[in-house]
């Protein structure tokens, strides 16, 4: 039996039914090339990942198998270049435990088996960081080119470039009496983050721009998100490091203990660069979302996905940084979470957690005395699993329908891919027709 039957045959989060979004992603991607970067842009995000996965569609078709690797692979990759960049301020041994960490990581493991774009933009984050550092300008705005085009909240990584540079300024002026030469600190400001290789991707990205602004007012009038406490700000940390909402609970204590010894034992010394990049790009982005989500909810866990490596990078520069007996236990403990962090990719795997739409379809239809001519839902979440998922078990695509009395689909459920035609407000009549309602899930 070959990898690919083998992989097939079991159910993980490999080969889990795609969920809604992933589902979403294959619509849009089935577009033309022209029609994907003109539906993005009435959508949310940018189209460079459905233009990449159009190309894997094209030469593979929808198999989880194949589609599932494109955020694997970028998964992979995140981890060989996390090593390189912790090389650059630590000892081998360090890179090697944070290339580890940010390969086990549960919650960049969840993400590495969903098709979407969130391994991607992990992928280029620290790609970006790893070219300012070893100034490689030319690879720092290309990689900052395909993040902006890759996801949205991207845009927010890319500005705390500025913000770090900022910093660097300031501390210039920290022995002065705060804004005492307002005209010089702006210039110094101003010379050092209107460096050619920082203001080329936002000139790459303005084309974009307007598309963002528009993208914005209509998310206004409609979106999934919810207002957040200040709390979340802790709660988002713990799930960065620990996978909360994706395993029991019981499992990530362990994890969080270790990773409070860590801090306890390690706080008094750190690599100066590793501090500011954990603090600007790890921990900003996250207090800065969740502030502003307090009265306008921008904010979920996998938007910002990108900060979870420079977070664990925080850890690794503690450790590093210790004298010989101690460095030997804090390395001790992190190889513990790395342990733990494995242990739990295994059962995370092994309990995929989406809706089993496949069986749903297969089930429903296979257990009709008559095979219905037309499904229906009124459950828009569940909509785009009704149509893969049915249209493989041979319903047409066209006789798949969505229910709705004022013939409207939310817009942040993707109504780009939907069809006018795809909305009902009547029941066919004298038509066998199978109903699918909310409990039918």
């Amino acid at each position: 039996m070959d990898i690919k039957n083998f992989i097939e045959q079991s159910y993980t989060l490999w080969t889990q039914d795609y969920w809604r979004d992933e589902i979403f992603t294959i619509f849009l991607s089935q577009k033309s090339y022209l029609e994907i970067i003109l539906l993005t842009a009435k959508d949310f995000n940018p189209p460079l990942y459905y233009l990449v996965t159009k190309l894997l569609i094209v030469t593979f078709g929808t198999s989880s198998f194949y589609l599932r690797q494109i955020p694997l692979i970028f998964h992979i990759l995140s981890a060989v270049m996390a090593f390189k960049l912790a090389r650059l301020f630590t000892t081998r041994l360090s890179a090697i435990l944070y290339s580890l960490a940010v390969l086990t990581n549960i919650f960049l493991f969840y993400y590495a088996f969903e098709l979407r774009p969130y391994s991607a933009m992990v992928f280029l984050s620290i790609l970006s960081i790893y070219f300012y550092f070893s100034k490689n300008k030319i690879g720092f705005v290309i990689s900052n080119i395909l993040g902006l085009y890759m996801h949205t909240y991207y845009l927010i990584f890319y500005l705390m470039f500025f913000l770090y540079k900022c910093l660097s300024i300031l501390k210039k002026y920290r022995s002065q009496i705060l804004f005492q030469n307002v005209s010089q600190l702006a210039t110094d400001v101003f010379a050092l983050v209107a460096k050619p290789y920082l203001i080329l991707p936002v000139l790459f990205y303005l084309p974009w721009v307007p598309i963002l602004i528009q993208q914005t007012i209509s998310k206004s009038n409609g979106f999934w998100l919810e207002k957040v406490s200040v709390i979340e700000i802790f709660t988002a940390t713990f799930t960065y490091l620990a996978g909360l909402n994706y395993i029991p609970i019981s499992f990530t204590l362990v994890i969080l203990i270790c990773f409070a010894l860590i801090i306890g034992f390690g706080y008094k010394k750190i690599n100066a660069n590793i501090l500011k990049i954990s603090l600007v790009f790890g921990l900003t982005p996250v207090v800065l979302v969740v502030l502003i989500s307090t009265f306008s909810p921008i904010f979920t866990t996998r938007y910002l996905i990108f900060t979870v490596p420079f977070l664990l990078l925080f850890f690794v520069g503690l450790i590093d940084s210790q004298i010989k007996t101690l460095k030997l236990f804090l390395i001790t403990i992190f190889i513990l979470i790395i342990a733990g962090y494995t242990c739990l990719d295994y059962y995370a795997f092994n309990h995929p957690t989406n809706y089993r739409y496949g069986y749903l379809a297969y089930e429903t239809i296979n257990n009709s005395e008559k095979k219905p001519e037309i499904v229906i839902t009124t459950d828009p979440i569940k909509y785009f699993g009704v149509i893969y998922y049915f249209e493989r078990e041979g319903v047409k695509r066209e006789n798949i329908k969505y229910f709705n009395l004022n013939k409207t689909f939310p817009h942040f459920m993707g109504d780009v891919v939907i069809k006018e035609s795809d909305i009902i407000n009547i029941y066919p009549q004298n038509q066998n027709y199978l109903y699918l309602g909310k409990q039918s899930f």
